[in-house]
């Protein structure tokens, strides 16, 4: 019996064993396949970092305008990458005549006459702005016509034509007519059958003429967009990243960008057509007009805008953008590669704009010759400009190693890049004013690594045409990087700083004082400030 009962002890105890081996296999086995799990997820981890890595390249490659489509290929951190950029440039003229029109457009809410807006259904009634009340339900169907002036900043306007992408601007109005054109107009948000929304219209049609301001609208903008895919490769396992419509960014879309803005303010009579942007905050007093977005990454504004006029939005706590970061070494090298129409100077330069001809002086040593107080002749060695006229100049980039000073009235594309300053020491103009006249192709841009400078040579009511961007990047100085007016804060007022084009810097600079009681300007310049919206397309 005794036996019988080890017997059964022992039966016991080997079940017991056999249990036990049994969930130890089993959570041998799980463990191995977490950890083979674990490891396979590492991988596709890697995997998909080196892929976002050659990704990163790539957007670097077309920022520095290479060549596309292309491969290109590396090495990570122990894997491999290989990604194919590929493009479709819908930069070109659409036909004069009847478009292909789709796409949606944002109407303005606001009921002034500036903001325009009609539809014209097929019976010839009308459908305007002041219907769009919060009791309208919208209309879906066939019209012969609509005329809209559109809200936004250009992301939220956005049509295609004939395929092509084409960004309708909140300065203009545009008119789309075709024989049969379908459209909806709809408000996107009704609660309680009250539209509390922003209205919409899409449209879609075929044989389409499309005006802008009266004028045929034909000119598509400089379009390109990119395809990017990134494969990553880590131990033989690899991951994708795909990125869809990346186009270069213009920061020539600005009438006025500031990194810090220094608590300069906006004042009376003064006039902004276009963006504006600081990444610190934004100073008010009078009545500024701003006729586009007015931004701020503050959490707050300083002074008082009661009085301020805002014709789109003014918005705080936005992202905050950094200074563009202009490749000021690139353009050296693209300016030192032989190209007939790019050069270098190595030293202070004057520069006279002379229609497609210009005038370039540099310091040199003369003999003058003068009578000294006694009568007599005599002759000394002095330092002054000394100008060279050349004709038919072909150049498109000069870049300058030193500081340059700069005048007169351009006639064709060129860009100035300096290591120094740039001195505007009268009237920088265009021979085909963009303002009179849109198809000009003239246009200036100027970058430096240090400041602007409006100097005391320039005119009262000086006009400056040009594109500028005053980086700061030629010194580790805290205030570098200005566009200014040179003895702001002497003398009398000097009437108004109009510039069309854009200003983009990294501390803003002061142009003038004022009276905060009167509004009224005390010493240097009022301001009016237009963008040249052919920067923003092209």
């Amino acid at each position: 019996m005794k036996n019988k009962k080890s017997g059964i002890a022992l039966i016991s105890v080997m079940c017991i064993l056999a249990v036990i081996a049994a969930l130890v296999s089993i959570l041998l086995m799980s463990s191995v396949n977490h950890f083979r799990l674990s490891n396979e997820q590492i991988l596709m981890e890697k995997a998909v970092y080196i892929a976002a890595g050659g990704a990163e390249r790539a957007v670097e490659y077309i920022a520095k305008k290479g060549d596309v489509p292309t491969v290109l290929q590396g090495i990570i951190n122990g894997g491999s990458y290989e990604v194919s950029i590929q493009t479709s440039d819908s930069a070109a003229q659409i036909s004069n005549g009847e478009h292909v029109v789709t796409g949606s457009i944002n109407i303005n809410p606001n009921n002034s006459p500036d903001m325009e807006f009609t539809m014209t259904l097929e019976d010839g009634s009308t459908i305007t702005r002041d219907d769009l009340t919060q009791d309208f339900p919208g209309y879906s169907g066939v019209i012969a016509s609509v005329r809209v002036k559109p809200k936004g900043n250009g992301n939220q306007n956005s049509l295609m034509m004939d395929g092509f992408v084409v960004i309708f601007k909140n300065s203009d109005t545009y008119e789309i007519s075709a024989p049969a054109m379908s459209v909806n107009l709809y408000n996107d948000n009704v609660k309680n059958s009250k539209a509390l929304g922003q209205w919409w219209l899409t449209v879609n049609s075929s044989s389409s003429t499309v005006l802008r301001n009266g004028s045929s609208f034909n000119i598509l903008p400089s379009n390109r967009s990119y395809r990017i895919v990134s494969v990553g490769t880590f131990n033989d396992v690899s991951r994708q990243v795909v990125i869809n419509g990346l186009r270069n960014m213009s920061w020539a879309r600005y009438a006025l960008w500031s990194d810090n803005n220094r608590n300069i303010y906006f004042k009376s009579g003064e006039s902004f057509y276009g963006p504006v942007h600081s990444n610190t905050k934004l100073w008010f007093s009078g009545d500024p007009h701003f006729y586009d977005d007015v931004t701020s990454a503050a959490s707050d504004y300083g002074g008082n805008i009661s009085q301020c006029i805002f014709d789109e939005e003014f918005e705080l706590n936005v992202d905050s953008d950094s200074m563009a970061d202009v490749p000021f070494d690139d353009l050296l090298a693209e300016a030192s590669s032989g190209d007939p129409e790019n050069r270098v100077i190595n030293d202070d330069v004057w520069v006279v704009l002379e229609g497609e001809d210009m005038s370039i002086g540099q310091e040199q040593q003369v003999t003058e010759i003068y009578t000294n107080s006694h009568g007599h002749v005599r002759t000394r060695t002095v330092t002054e400009v000394v100008y060279t006229q050349e004709t038919g100049v072909d150049d498109e980039l000069v870049y300058i190693q030193g500081d340059l000073h700069i005048k007169g009235e351009l006639d064709g594309r060129r860009t100035f890049v300096t290591d120094g300053n740039i001195y505007i020491d009268d009237n920088l103009t265009y021979t085909e004013d963009p303002k009179v006249n849109p198809d000009s192709d003239d246009a200036l841009g100027l970058l430096t690594k240090r400041d602007i400078v409006i100097t005391t040579d320039a005119p009262d009511d000086v006009q400056v045409y040009a594109h500028m961007m005053a980086t700061g990047a030629g010194t580790a100085s805290g205030s570098d990087g200005s566009f200014y007016v040179e003895d702001y804060s002497s003398g009398d007022p000097r009437g108004t700083l109009s510039v069309h084009g854009g200003i983009v810097q990294a501390y803003r600079g002061a142009v003038g004082t004022f009276n905060p009681s009167s509004g009224q300007t005390v010493t240097g310049f009022m301001k009016n400030y237009t963008f040249d919206e052919r920067f923003s397309e092209n």
